[in-house]
């Protein structure tokens, strides 16, 4: 069926036309070639009881196809029936001769000559756009083609008021990832001016909206809308809007993960134990952890609204386990705190110095999460930070954290280290907690820095051994875990073949993630795809590693690096790659660790006894002469808890 939109009595009709595509529609009806509808115009004549001065006047116009006045204008459902009686071959209707004779009929001709290109343009353009802000909150595919459409042909406005509406009746899962759409679409208004979308989201004007959206999603996000329309005059502006917005996105992913954390504490962790003595010291120590694919699937809001799944091992890094906290009740009721490396310890006397934590360069901020979120301190509180230490822990707290591998190495690191200092929080303040309790601790502690983290890494440096994490597609993240049993036989072959070296090359993976995120909200087709297949990776590495299949496992470790590149293109430097193709006829299973490629490589070696030629490798190739080549092996315990040199169970 062919539409044509004309101009019949000054007003736009959408005609329409049926034909068959192998009609030839130029040749004379009586040629032996031409037909209508698949037949030669005589049998349909018969077969129809139309006749051919029905449709072509004795004006000496060619009797053909083009020029034959078959088609009424479907205007009620007469004309329809006329129109569809056409296309009958097989008689299975009742006839429309006498309907459709005394219709008013328009040749393809006529169609042709009456169209109005730009009536129908603008028609075409207002279906479209009717489509689409009809079904924005489910549409399937990439949105960004339809935000730059909106905003060249002025309808950003509706679509901002739609995007509205569908957060406000949506379901929980999908509200950030509209909001985020919101932001791209501001975004896309500022136009070739719109510059970096990085930067302050923190001005006044905007931070009663974003307090109501704690509390009321209607009210925070008509207040957004509201406080938006300020902001919508120059590139600038619009710009900051989006800023604001992406702010607005965190909030309500933090919310929902505190929510969570809010409720395993109230229900779980139970106060009946007593704290530990004044002065004894609480120690917590944690392997690394190897990702081994799935990785990205377990990123909120990735998880929320398409599940996680993460395969991965906590490792030993040359026989010890690197990264740990420890702490101690104190007589004073204040903090003091101290990080690796920091010459002097900071000592904390006010809640205001706690609560600066959500800037993750700022000194200790880790450390202060960590108790904000195991609720030793409260920001909105109106006692003063002496008074909400003897509430809750009936001391002050000295508390250390540390980690003995460098910054954004990939294993895991931060979020591990927050792991440890939960747990010894937690000794501290006389809780009972699981090791379940510290991985969705950590979530949260996350969100209160504003990384963003998932799930993925707090699993292999708290369960220790090789485990699938794995959540489903619910905004109520709940992190379960699937031990993968390892044969005597794997773990020997594991720690015989793992390969683990320092590069020398580090990120901070907040600024990646932010990307990442913007293009899984965007609905980019391939990266939503590739997502798709991580998680089916993820399968097959662990059936590879309950097969004691190594090989496979390195296949499944190759495709995992690809996918890797693929979600966060530039993340192989190329000394990295220099690394890989010199190291492929001795390695394979190659990949960086961490979801966006940390400063650690590891790969495992086709045999065991060629370790030694890698050093000599390394060194031959240039720019990787300082590359360390580091011992890994399996941990199976992983956190461990002492408490006065009393090891703790910690189930």
């Amino acid at each position: 069926m062919v539409g044509y939109w004309i101009r019949v009595e000054k007003e736009l009709r959408l005609g329409r036309s049926l034909f068959s595509a192998t009609d030839i529609p130029v040749l004379e009806y009586s040629h032996s070639r031409a037909t209508i509808f698949g037949l030669n115009w005589s049998t349909y004549f018969m077969l129809k009881g139309i006749e051919p001065e029905d449709i072509w006047t004795s004006d000496g116009v060619a009797h053909s196809l083009m020029t034959a006045r078959l088609f009424p204008l479907a205007l009620d459902a007469n004309s329809w029936r006329d129109l569809l009686w056409l296309q009958d071959i097989k008689g299975s209707t009742d006839s429309r001769l006498e309907s459709w004779r005394q219709s008013k009929r328009y040749s393809i001709d006529d169609f042709r000559r009456l169209s109005d290109p730009v009536a129908a343009l603008q028609n075409l353009r207002w279906l479209n756009s009717s489509v689409i802000l009809q079904s924005i909150s489910h549409w399937p595919g990439a949105l960004a083609p339809y935000f730059h459409q909106a905003c060249a042909e002025n309808w950003s406005n509706s679509l901002l008021s739609a995007l509205d509406e569908a957060v406000i009746e949506g379901d929980r899962r999908s509200c950030s990832r509209i909001l985020a759409a919101i932001a791209e679409l501001l975004a896309c208004k500022a136009g070739s001016q719109n510059g970096l979308r990085s930067g302050p989201a923190s001005n006044s004007a905007w931070k009663p909206a974003f307090e109501m959206l704690k509390h009321s999603l209607r009210d925070g996000v008509l207040a957004l809308a509201d406080q938006r329309l300020k902001w919508m005059w120059t590139p600038d502006l619009l710009l900051r809007a989006a800023r604001h917005y992406e702010r607005a996105v965190h909030i309500l992913i933090h919310e929902t993960v505190k929510s969570v954390q809010f409720h395993m504490i109230q229900n779980c962790v139970v106060s009946n134990i007593s704290r530990p003595p004044i002065g004894e010291w609480i120690e917590a120590e944690c392997p690394a952890r190897l990702d081994l694919s799935g990785g990205w699937s377990d990123t909120p809001p990735i998880c929320y609204e398409m599940g996680g799944s993460v395969v991965n091992i906590g490792i030993l890094v040359d026989g010890e386990k690197p990264i740990g906290a420890r702490g101690r009740r104190l007589e004073k009721l204040h903090l003091v705190l101290v990080c690796e490396g920091q010459t002097e310890p900071l000592v904390i006397s006010s809640i205001d110095d706690v609560m600066n934590y959500s800037d993750p360069t700022i000194h200790g901020a880790l450390l202060k999460a960590a108790l904000v979120c195991a609720g030793v301190v409260q920001g909105n509180c109106q006692q003063d930070l002496s008074e909400q230490l003897e509430k809750t822990l009936g001391s002050g707290l000295e508390l250390h954290g540390w980690s003995k591998l460098p910054q954004g190495s990939g294993l895991g690191t931060s979020s591990i280290l927050a792991s440890a200092l939960l747990a010894v929080i937690y000794s501290a303040m006389g809780y009972e907690f699981s090791r379940s309790h510290l991985i969705h601790g950590v979530l949260h502690i996350e969100q209160l820095l504003t990384t963003g983290g998932g799930w993925q890494d707090q699993v292999g440096g708290v369960m220790g051994g090789c485990n699938r994490g794995h959540s489903f597609a619910d905004s109520n993240v709940q992190v379960h875990i699937e031990n993968i049993k390892l044969s005597e036989r794997t773990i020997s072959l594991i720690n015989q073949r793992l390969l683990l070296i320092h590069t020398g090359k580090v990120r901070l993976a907040r600024n990646l993630l932010q990307n990442v995120i913007r293009m899984w909200y965007a609905r980019d087709v391939e990266t939503v795809d590739c997502f798709n297949r991580l998680i089916e990776n993820a399968d097959e590495c662990k059936n590879a590693i309950l097969q004691g299949d190594i090989d496979q496992l390195c296949h499944a470790v190759d495709v995992y690096w690809r996918q890797k590149k693929a979600i966060a293109p530039g993340c192989e430097p190329q000394m990295v790659t220099n690394l890989m193709d010199a190291l492929s006829h001795l390695v394979h299973g190659q990949s960086l660790a961490g979801a966006g490629g940390g400063g650690f490589y590891y790969g495992f070696l086709k045999r065991s006894e060629d370790r030694d030629a890698v050093e000599e490798i390394i060194k031959s190739i240039e720019g990787c002469e300082t590359m360390i080549i580091h011992r890994a092996t399996i941990d199976q315990t992983g956190i461990s808890l002492k408490i006065g040199g009393t090891q703790v169970n910690i189930p």
